[in-house]
């Protein structure tokens, strides 16, 4: 981790375990070989050094892919040794945050986008997957969803994962349109069985489901 004083680390803290989770969640919702990842700041961290978040960013996104064996100090060889492309920026507005973190992660010619910020208590939340905006907690266990956006899908799931013993701690939906495609994250107390899951993807206007493990 590149040294800084202890001033600094406490600003930074916050967003380095922002930056980690948000790499960690990109890379379970991506597939194929991810060949570049931009970071951009928006706020008061960029009055700071943030290349200690950047390093966050780059663990979370290797660790579902390399395992224990990825750290603050070797992030970015494994990183470079995998020909995967960093790019670093700061921006004074985005969106209607005042304080943000924008994660671009481009992989087989597809791009998937995150946004995060800080809570009020200055705890890491996910608030954009690509262009749907949504406010869920980054941590524990989430479930998303991208469906279609009809009527009784959340009665049918909350039904599914209430029989299956898992307790929802939270959910946040958003939508293109009314009728649209939609994105529906549910923050749950407890791991998915692989069976509830196939379950959850059979359900009428859901297309595709995943379960993130932060």
């Amino acid at each position: 981790m590149p040294s800084v004083d202890a001033k600094t680390l406490q600003v930074l803290q916050p967003y380095i375990v922002l930056g980690e989770r948000l790499g960690s969640l990109a890379t379970q919702l991506s597939s194929g070989k991810i060949a570049e990842i931009r970071v951009t700041f928006v706020g008061e961290v960029t009055s700071h050094d943030t290349s200690p978040v950047t390093l966050a960013v780059l663990k979370g996104v290797l660790s579902p892919m390399v395992g224990e064996n990825v750290n603050y100090v070797n992030a970015s060889l494994i990183a470079a040794e995998r020909g995967v492309k960093v790019v670093e920026a700061k921006a004074s507005r985005m969106d209607e945050f005042a304080n943000l973190m924008a994660l671009e992660v481009c992989s087989d010619g597809e791009t998937l986008a995150l946004q995060g910020t800080l809570s009020a208590r200055r705890e890491p939340r996910i608030v954009k997957i690509d262009r749907y905006f949504v406010e869920v907690a980054l941590d524990g266990y989430l479930l998303i969803l991208k469906n279609e956006d009809k009527p009784g899908l959340i009665g049918q799931l909350g039904t599914l994962l209430g029989e299956s013993k898992i307790n929802i701690a939270g959910m946040s939906n958003g939508r293109d349109k009314p009728g649209g495609t939609a994105i529906t994250v549910v923050s749950i107390d407890n791991d998915v069985p692989p069976k509830v899951l196939a379950q959850v993807r059979k359900l009428r206007h859901v297309i595709d489901a995943k379960l993130i493990k932060l």
